[in-house]
Order: C-alpha cells, then structure tokens, then sequence
C-alpha cells in the first residue's frame, strides 16, 4: 500500500496519483487515511483536501453561517444577519427598530446578511 499524505484518503488504490483530496466538508488528519476523518467544525468550512477541521484560511465571514461539515459559507436568508465570524447558524433581524435606523437596517438586512439584533 502506498504510504498517503496529509490530506488525501487512499481508497484501495496503489499509487499515489489514485488518491483522493479529502472530501468537501471534511478533513483528512495524518497519513494512510481509507476515508475521511470527520467532518469540519462549526464555524469553519472545507474544500476539498483539508487537514484539520478548523482550518484558519476557511473562517466563515460575517453575513454567513457555516455548520459542522460545511464545504463553504451559506449566505443568511433574508431577514437574519451574522454579524460574528466563526458562527454555524444566523441571527434573526430585530423589526422594532427606532426612526431612521429602521429603513436602513431592514434593507441591510435583506441585501447583505446583517442587521441589529
């Protein structure tokens, strides 16, 4: 069997060149590995060939939401926002909002992802 790197999974295969990069939302921790480790961490994504669940590259960015396993951010739905990084899931858009604040808010919210909580 082919000694196989970080990053990569072996399914059987002789060579190097027949591996696999490790799977979208996944990581592939060590060497020699038949199949993905686990899945990423929430707050977090994958592409393909991860080593380590929480990689620093693939934080999910505000207006964004990243659960456990997630190979790139989702965009919050209209009337929810995340205004933290690293977040798996999106806040809902407070309605009751004082004067001028609330058209501005309500349309950041519906375009962008954000708002106030």
């Amino acid at each position: 069997m082919y000694k196989i790197r970080y990053g990569i999974f072996d399914v059987g295969n002789v060579n190097l060149s027949q591996c696999d990069n490790c799977t979208a939302g996944k990581y592939c921790k060590g060497w020699g590995n038949p199949s993905p480790s686990d899945d990423c961490d929430v707050g977090h994504y994958c592409p393909p060939g991860q080593v380590v669940p929480n990689p620093n590259e693939f934080i999910c960015p505000e207006g964004h939401f990243c659960k456990s396993g997630s190979n790139e951010p989702m965009r919050c739905d209209s009337g929810k926002y995340q205004d933290e990084k690293m977040k798996g899931s999106c806040k809902v858009c407070n309605i009751v909002l004082r004067h001028q604040e609330v058209c501005a808010t309500e349309m950041k919210c519906a375009t962008e992802g954000y708002g106030s909580s």
